[in-house]
């Protein structure tokens, strides 16, 4: 990167077909969102649509379930070999952390039971 950007290095690959240098600066976009809404892969490209849940209340007629309304707040469009990696990427990620990942959630379920279990109701 040239002198005086604001860029970081945060990853570097040099594998067959997967050399680079990954850079990041302060002018990311970084957006939450609650779940994703759907994909239409073609064969050029791939298109992700991400939602937020802006309500959520009881659904008529169906005891127990609730009617979600959903907000579209980001679009992702990528190369749709670039997306089946991302796919195949994210999948191994979750099943070599398998074991971490389940030791993390659990102590952040113990922690945050923990919390609650010293809020006092109308105090």
């Amino acid at each position: 990167m040239a002198e005086g950007t604001d860029k970081s290095l945060v990853a570097q690959e040099r594998a067959p077909g997967r050399s680079y240098d990954l850079y990041e600066g302060s002018d990311v976009v970084e957006v939450y969102v609650d779940g994703a809404s759907g994909a239409m892969i073609g064969p050029s490209v791939a298109r992700m649509r991400f939602h937020t849940v802006t309500d959520a209340s009881p659904l008529e007629g169906v005891a127990g379930e609730l009617l979600e309304k959903r907000e579209v707040k980001l679009r992702v469009i990528m190369p749709t070999p670039t997306f089946v990696e991302f796919l195949l990427n994210s999948l191994k990620g979750v099943t070599d952390n398998k074991e971490n990942l389940s030791v993390a959630a659990e102590n952040q379920k113990t922690a945050l039971l923990d919390i609650l279990s010293r809020v006092k109701p109308n105090a």
